[in-house]
């Protein structure tokens, strides 16, 4: 009898609240061939003692590199067979590739999981719920996956803010903008236009139930020449402006308000009236503008002031400190947010 393969997710410990998307959709991949799959948090001496025909371990920020190097040595400690089958991707991995070879000997996977599967590309042609991969800008691979949320079902994580009420994942990958202070060029150094929602969504909604949230990644969603398409199918797929989500509890009909958020932020010099206008038919909450020069001042105003015009009265601002501009810049920035919510006191703005 063959035997199934199993397969190890491993999040080293890290300052992170977002669950780790990589390894979600990694495990879809492997659900989907029959694997057997396990996720783990840190690092888990039971797990470690077993054999595992493949070990992914993700990382995140760059600051968390050590606990990153730490936990690859766990893994591989007395152990010969797993420690030929460990794989190791993510961020600190990609942007810190040389050092890592340097500190572990494992060569890691750079950037994203956007390789081609033949094996993938046979399944969507004959599984309805995989078919969008066919369409999507990147076609048939890993990182179009929609995200498994079932990994964490016997693992109490700190992420149960975001699974619990979010849908989680990219509309669009990259930008075009390749900013000297960003590593999203590095990261995600192709721009895809479009990633269909609905099937990723229904997909979710079929395993694991609704949630009130869509929680989308996306680092400049407004650069998509496919962004009508995008505002359209959030908006169809119920996260239309005012709408609310209904569930069963205790034996009466409980109503939650959607949300949208874009959380890296919207690229304000791109937002015309029509794209706003467009934003303010879905349940945005907050749009999240990027401010991050005092040089953007009197377009970030005429912008925010813009989508307050346009019905969306939460805004956000990422404000981008100590790379090229001074205190004085910023606390400039912070007078602009309050002269705007003077003259509109029903608005709220925040910035980070």
């Amino acid at each position: 009898m063959t035997k199934e393969p199993n397969i190890l997710l491993v999040e080293p410990k890290t300052r992170t609240s977002y669950p780790p998307l990589g390894l979600m959709k990694i495990a879809t991949y492997h659900k989907m061939r029959g694997d057997v799959v396990k996720f783990v948090v840190g690092k888990d001496r039971a797990q470690r003692e077993k054999y595992w025909d493949k070990i992914y371990i993700t990382s995140v920020f760059t600051y968390d590199f050590e606990s990153l190097v730490d936990t690859i040595q766990f893994y591989r400690e007395n152990n010969f067979e797993n420690a030929k089958n460990i794989s190791v991707g993510g961020i600190s991995a990609t942007l810190l590739a040389k050092k890592l070879t340097e500190r572990t000997g494992i060569v890691p996977h750079r950037g994203l999981l956007d390789a081609h599967d033949p094996e993938l590309e046979r399944a969507a042609r004959s599984n309805a719920e995989l078919a969008y991969l066919l369409g999507c800008d990147g076609g048939a691979c890993i990182d179009n996956l929609p995200p498994d949320y079932g990994i964490f079902e016997d693992v109490t994580t700190r992420y149960a803010k975001i699974v619990d009420n979010s849908f989680f994942f990219f509309a669009t990958k990259g930008c075009p903008n390749k900013c000297s202070f960003c590593a999203v060029k590095r990261l995600e150094p192709v721009y895809r236009d479009y990633i269909p929602l609905m099937p990723r969504i229904d997909f979710i909604r079929k395993r694991w139930g609704d949630r009130a949230g869509l929680l989308l990644l996306d680092n400049n969603i407004a650069a998509s020449a496919s962004y009508e398409r995008i505002i359209d199918e959030i908006r169809d797929c119920g996260f239309g402006r005012g709408q609310k989500m209904a569930t069963r509890a205790n034996g009466r009909t409980i109503y939650k308000q959607r949300y949208v958020d874009f959380n890296q932020g919207v690229d304000l010099r791109l937002m015309t009236r029509a794209k706003m206008e467009k934003m303010a038919e879905i349940a945005i909450k907050p749009l999240r503008l990027a401010f991050d020069e005092a040089s953007l001042a009197d377009e970030y105003e005429n912008k925010a002031r813009m989508a307050i015009d346009c019905g969306i009265d939460n805004i956000s601002n990422y404000m981008l400190f100590n790379f090229k501009d001074t205190p004085s810049d910023l606390y400039q920035r912070f007078l602009v947010n309050l002269r705007i919510l003077a003259d509109n006191p029903t608005a709220k703005i925040f910035s980070f």
